[in-house]
């Protein structure tokens, strides 16, 4: 999923991504500012205590790749589940919730490629 190719708009605010197998469910959590697509970066800048769920219908995940635009913080990335570590998780689940760090700064995703059993 690149999010750069799907037609939102600079500031957006982006509350959820909708393909055939594969949902991401994004949510301010304790922060005040919602997950948003900028173009500069062209990623979704997910604040410190927002969280973003990876969720698959009819499907297990065993890993998910990230890949982050230039410039993003350095907030730490943790899941609920399974092993995560420098964009990449492992593990086996239908869904994945994972929760950006701290209380201010941002990481910038840009891509997130989900592979299944």
């Amino acid at each position: 999923i690149d999010f750069s190719a799907q037609g939102y708009s600079n500031a957006q605010d982006i509350n959820s991504f909708k393909g055939s197998v594969v949902t991401i469910t994004f949510d301010k959590g304790s922060n005040r500012n919602n997950p948003k697509y900028y173009t500069t970066g062209t990623a979704v800048r997910v604040y410190g205590g927002n969280t973003f769920t990876v969720s698959a219908t009819g499907k297990t995940i065993k890993s998910i790749a990230m890949t982050f635009s230039s410039g993003e913080g350095t907030n730490a990335i943790s899941s609920d589940t399974g092993s995560y570590s420098d964009g990449n998780w492992t593990g086996s689940a239908s869904s994945v919730t994972f929760t950006v760090e701290g209380t201010s700064g941002h990481r910038r995703l840009k891509t997130i490629a989900v592979t299944f059993n």
